[in-house]
């Protein structure tokens, strides 16, 4: 179980697409634009994480709801 990478961390950053982010608008574009200070914390705290094998109690109760994205698509498709 390898820690994430800094370069790991940036990629994912990259492949985020700004105008789609969860939550309050610009929550994606404020990760990209984040300087290596930010990007250091985000990832001690990812590998705090991940080392320690927990999570926040809200993620565990979080519920996950798929949301269907066409109407010429099949429902039962998990792509869409």
């Amino acid at each position: 179980m390898a820690l994430v990478t800094p370069e790991e961390l940036k990629n994912e950053f990259k492949k985020m697409l700004s105008d789609k982010s969860p939550g309050p608008s610009g929550t994606y574009r404020m990760l990209q634009a984040g300087d290596t200070d930010l990007q250091g914390l985000i990832l001690i705290f990812l590998n705090g994480l991940w080392g320690c094998r927990t999570q926040p109690t809200e993620w565990q109760l979080s519920f996950i709801q798929p949301i269907f994205e066409g109407h010429s698509k099949d429902k039962t498709d998990p792509a869409s």
